[in-house]
């Protein structure tokens, strides 16, 4: 998918955009106002506070570059959740082992690089996250999509003669960016930040063309950017097909539940009264979920993207 473009900033576009495709006549999917109130009034707040704690990784990074490049990097090496839970089922693979990969890659090889991730090769993808190659593609389809993705990210670094991603992250922090007294003020800002990871990484440019407009979703670069710094109802039909564990191929109902989860989020943050951050759900949710009481539950899979 193309860099997007638009004249206002990108992170910007998120919200109205999702809201929108959401508030369309023809939804699949719709924010139920009352489980937004019950998640907050029925919220574990000491699960909450331990699940909100920034991840610490067991490693002695060298420079705050190289932690820098660890942690953006690592946003763009973890497969997505749906590649994740058919391995889980079908291979003995889950999301600590994927983990346990990336980790293992940056204490094996001499520097996490851009000329590294350029010329990796599938056999090296798949021997640092322990699938098996001799498997078929369809027990395995994270690595054959991660590969190429990891290429361009490596390719990209190289044709900027950035070492890694923590150059280029220090290199957007210290930019003092251009145009109005308003972008140069924000130039070190999240907001910049994200805007520089899209318009420069494919890999980060998550959005969907559905019922004819552009929908923002951009998790992998907020989520880069949050990791430096720190439920919602469906028509009966779509649940049914989530529940028995079928694919969701990419389209408007896939799109539909992605831009439901980002309104469902912005209402829960507005429910708490000013007790939740936006940032604090965002970490939340994604370590609740791969918590053994919400293992059994079925998410939507869509294999042929590597946004989530």
């Amino acid at each position: 998918m193309a860099p997007s473009t638009t004249s206002g900033g990108l992170v910007a576009r998120v919200r109205p955009s999702c809201a929108a495709l959401v508030a369309h006549e023809d939804s699949s999917v719709r924010v139920n106002a009352e489980k937004v109130h019950a998640f907050v009034e029925e919220l574990d707040w000491t699960q909450f506070g331990e699940l909100t704690v920034p991840m610490r990784f067991p490693l002695n990074f060298r420079t705050q570059q190289d932690e820098i490049n660890f942690l953006s990097a690592s946003c763009g090496f973890r497969l997505s959740d749906s590649f994740a839970s058919l391995q889980y089922k079908r291979a003995s693979i889950c999301i600590d082992q994927l983990m346990f990969g990336l980790l293992g890659m940056y204490i094996s090889v001499p520097k996490l690089n851009a000329r590294f991730m350029q010329g990796l090769s599938l056999d090296l993808v798949a021997n640092y996250f322990s699938i098996p190659l001799e498997r078929d593609e369809e027990l395995s389809p994270g690595i054959y999509i991660a590969k190429p993705i990891l290429n361009e990210c490596g390719q990209k670094l190289v044709e900027r003669e950035m070492e890694d991603f923590g150059a280029f992250v220090l290199a957007n922090l210290s930019s003092s960016g251009s145009g109005d007294e308003e972008e140069k003020q924000g130039g070190s800002s999240a907001v910049h930040l994200v805007q520089q990871l899209v318009t420069t990484f494919p890999a980060f440019d998550d959005h969907r063309e559905c019922r004819g407009e552009k929908v923002y979703f951009l998790k992998r670069a907020q989520l880069a950017v949050e990791s430096i710094y720190r439920r919602f109802k469906y028509d009966a039909e779509l649940e049914a097909r989530i529940n028995r564990g079928e694919e969701l191929p990419a389209g408007q109902q896939e799109c539909e539940l992605r831009a439901a989860g980002i309104v469902a989020c912005d209402q829960i943050v507005a429910e708490s009264k000013g007790r939740l951050s936006t940032l604090d759900v965002s970490f939340y949710l994604w370590r609740v979920g791969k918590e053994e009481r919400f293992r059994g539950l079925e998410r939507h899979a869509t294999r042929d993207t590597f946004f989530y």
